[in-house]
């Protein structure tokens, strides 16, 4: 889960975020848990109040999400990966199965809304990341892996059948955005077998 960024349009660390009692980081850890094999946080290096999960720090500051994934993906052990967000409040965990299934012989299925591919919220090939991702310019981003790799894109019409209203997908950068994201009913944690890392 990539939770080092900036936060600037928030004005503080999105990660340790209230939310009912615990950091946002921890209730988005608690959504995917059951979904999941295993959970890396991606921190940028002195960053705190992280819950007690395997934490990988930025080898350098500020280099932005996709050097920061590459990294953490170094200590991931599963080949299929939920490539995520920290800032997804409203995550429908029923997304990672239906990415999951959509990946196929792929190297990543990635959701597409509003006509722009999601890739912090996408189910990826560890492998094929870290292997095309040193080919890409320094600064590049998620998004720049998508022509290097084989990729299948989930419409909104799919993404619909477990997410009808795309709320996994609303924005989460300033304070006003994250107190809206909890003003309706929450998706919650559900027993289900861990499969993607």
């Amino acid at each position: 889960m990539l939770c080092g960024g900036q936060s600037r349009r928030m004005g503080r660390d999105k990660a340790v975020l209230p939310v009912d009692g615990r950091t946002l980081v921890e209730h988005v850890v608690g959504l995917i848990r059951p979904w999941v094999d295993e959970v890396v946080l991606s921190a940028r290096v002195g960053q705190a109040g992280l819950p007690d999960e395997r934490v990988v720090f930025d080898r350098a500051p500020d280099r932005g999400p996709l050097p920061a994934a590459v990294d953490a993906l170094e200590f991931v052990s599963c080949d299929v990966v939920l490539m995520l967000a920290v800032d997804t409040p409203r995550l429908v965990p029923a997304l990672i199965p239906l990415l999951e299934s959509r990946l196929a012989d792929a190297d990543v299925a990635v959701p597409w809304v509003n006509g722009h591919p999601v890739m912090a919220l996408s189910v990826v090939r560890r492998d094929a990341v870290r292997r095309v991702a040193p080919l890409l310019p320094e600064g590049a981003g998620l998004r720049d892996l998508l022509p290097l790799l084989r990729c299948v894109a989930v419409n909104e019409v799919e993404l619909r059948t477990v997410d009808p209203g795309l709320q996994s997908f609303l924005p989460c950068n300033t304070p006003e955005e994250f107190a809206a994201a909890f003003c309706g009913p929450r998706a919650e944690a559900i027993d289900r077998p861990g499969r993607a890392s």
